[in-house]
């Protein structure tokens, strides 16, 4: 029964009701929900480095060279996240914004082109320290 889970059609906005209900909450508590600018996307990188799902120095490094690198041109929005110390709150905000907060890390340089497109979304919500 469950195995036939994967198999279910769902709609491509089967998240818009959860993140409408988290913008709700956001702006009851006085998030900014605003963007600084319309046309690019906003990336949360998820920082796993605190925890036991890490990345090994050199790749963290170099994910977050790159991703400040292209905040710098212009070309995103870019948050470095660590979830576990910001508390539920904060990271209902910081979501609310977000546009992309997966990234898929090969071995091989990251492309803005390959960020999902705009209004696309997924988030992790952590218990804080």
């Amino acid at each position: 029964m469950s195995a036939e889970v994967v198999n279910v059609e769902a709609p491509k906005d089967w998240i818009a009701p959860l993140r409408n209900n988290i913008r709700n909450i956001g702006a009851i508590y006085g998030c900014d929900l605003e963007r600084k600018k319309r046309d690019i996307p906003v990336v949360t990188y998820i920082n796993r480095q605190k925890t036991g799902r890490r990345l090994n120095e050199t790749d963290a490094e170099n994910v977050l060279t790159k991703l400040q690198e292209l905040h710098d041109e212009g070309k995103i929005e870019f948050y470095n996240a660590q979830m576990e110390t910001l508390p539920r709150i904060e990271q209902f905000c910081l979501a609310s914004r977000t546009d992309v907060s997966e990234i898929d890390i090969r071995d091989r340089p990251l492309d803005i082109d390959e960020l999902p497109n705009r209004g696309r979304s997924s988030s992790e919500y952590m218990e804080t320290a």
